[in-house]
């Protein structure tokens, strides 16, 4: 049964770029969120300012996890002890647990325990329990997730259950299909569109490379790769136990080791042997791949060696279609773009990174740091992030003297005890911030009301959502 409360709003204050703004006074009617059988009331407050926001007190101990879900806020809450789903301003029910909300084909999805049994509640509907639930994934716009049930595994797909395993783990789609590891009387195998493949002594990383099954397989003390059901060349390793095969322009790569000796095998042909290779990494559709000879470091580039140096580190990056690395000589690290040697004049320059199609990177000199943009050096700080694009420009954290604040666009913020999280929200820049002990979301230049604990931002349906604690009490705060 609804329950409606009127409920008088005091005058609040909220501080803007530090000027105080006049208090819009207004009795509001509290919207009731309800569960199966639960009702909790929330209050609802519009705050104006330069721009407005919405904020709902929230009854719970704690809340977290803010997620879009098919353009609708969802979170994770608790209170007395049980832990529910809050999406679209209405509460789930409340279970023993609960799991993060997942989108799985614009529907809410996650994972509930109840007693001693879990399950999947998916578009509001309770699934089948078992003795365990694993988080669900989308394959192909249906949900996959994997159970246990007696001691078994299994993967539960579009509402079908599989065949029962010791073990099942690494759900992926490969071209539109189901396909995972499965592990039975100590062989594993891949099972692709319901049907196993072949039995080995271990397999791992289905990968879908031009849209067909690769994974990595050994069969005594072998590795190789299977790549549309063809088993490659054999080798001492095969990438490592965290590495999977690769798409270098609609073609396989992988690292291989014979020996003493690392190379690439791209389209079926094994590159030259060095003392190490690093994973491959496509740039402008070609292969490029750090390589180690001797004492030095260097770039293979489409099938050609750079300039050798002391360490080349990894990975390499794109940047307006141009291959780009830090090198180090001589103990000064540096910038290699498009084969120019660049900041080496600089005790350090690291972090290459494309904004607006343009170079920019961390540089240290006379200890201190700066970012070097499009060829032009920043001011000098204490101390600066790696650099971030928002909306097509160059934002950063930077700090001087104790305090820290934004540098967006070559124009410095206010200065805070901390500030992180810089993100994307309708185009403009919001970040977190801490001063003493109060934390705020500052969003498009304008600081948002003080809290005691913030959650940092998320973009819903175009707005600015983030979730705050305030003398113990939790509030859900929107972009009106």
């Amino acid at each position: 049964m609804k329950k409606i409360y009127p409920v008088l709003i005091l005058a609040l204050v909220l501080v803007f770029s530090g000027c105080i703004e006049d208090v819009l006074k207004e009795t509001i009617t509290s919207t009731t969120i309800e569960a199966t059988t639960i009702t909790t009331t929330v209050t609802t407050t519009s705050i104006r300012a330069e721009i407005e926001f919405i904020e709902q007190r929230v009854e719970y101990d704690l809340v977290g996890h803010l997620t879009e879900i098919n353009g609708k806020l969802s979170y994770w809450a608790k209170k007395d002890n049980k832990e529910f789903i809050v999406y679209d301003g209405k509460e789930g029910k409340r279970y023993d647990d609960v799991s993060y909300p997942k989108e799985i084909n614009g529907k809410l999805a996650y994972v509930a325990k109840e007693g001693n049994k879990w399950f999947i509640v998916y578009d509001g509907k309770e699934g089948k329990r078992y003795d365990y639930v694993y988080s669900p994934e989308e394959i192909n716009g249906k949900m996959a997730y994997k159970a246990e049930e007696g001691g078994r595994r299994f993967i539960v797909y579009d509402g079908k259950e599989g065949n029962r395993y010791d073990d099942v783990y690494s759900l992926e789609e490969i071209n539109g299909k189901l396909a995972y590891v499965a592990e039975e009387g100590g062989r594993r195998f891949i099972v692709y569109d319901g049907k196993e493949g072949k039995r080995y002594d271990n397999v791992e990383w289905p990968t879908e490379i031009n849209g067909k099954l690769a994974y990595v397989a050994k069969e005594g003390n072998k590795w190789f790769i299977v790549y549309d059901g063809k088993e490659g060349k054999r080798y001492d390793h095969v990438g490592t136990p965290t590495e999977s095969p690769t798409e270098i322009n609609g073609k396989l790569a992988y690292r291989a080791k014979e020996g003493n000796k690392w190379f690439i095998v791209y389209d079926g042909k094994e590159g030259k042997r060095y003392d190490y290779v690093s994973y491959p990494k496509e740039i402008n559709g070609k292969l490029a791949y750090v390589a180690k000879e001797g004492n030095k470091w260097f770039i293979v580039y489409d099938g050609k060696e750079g300039k050798r140096y002391d360490y080349v580190y990894s990975p390499a990056e794109e940047i307006n279609g141009k291959l780009a690395y830090v090198a180090e000589e001589g103990g000064r690290r540096f910038i290699v773009y498009d084969g120019k040697e660049i900041g080496k004049n600089y005790d350090d320059a690291e972090s290459p990174t494309e904004i607006n199609g343009k170079l920019a990177y961390v540089a240290k000199k006379d200890n201190k740091e700066f970012i070097v943009y499009d060829g032009k050096e920043g001011k000098r700080y204490d101390l600066v992030s790696s650099p971030k694009e928002i909306n097509g420009k160059l934002a950063y954290v930077a700090g001087e003297g104790g305090k820290r604040f934004i540098v967006y666009d070559g124009k410095e913020g206010k200065g805070y005890d901390y500030v992180e999280y810089l993100t994307e929200i309708n185009g403009k820049l919001a970040y977190w911030a801490k001063e003493g002990d109060k934390q705020f979301i500052v969003y498009d230049g304008k600081e948002g009301k003080k809290y005691g604990d913030v959650l940092s931002s998320i973009e819903v349906n175009g707005k600015l959502v983030f979730a705050a604690k305030k003398n113990d009490v939790w509030y859900i705060v929107r972009e009106k």
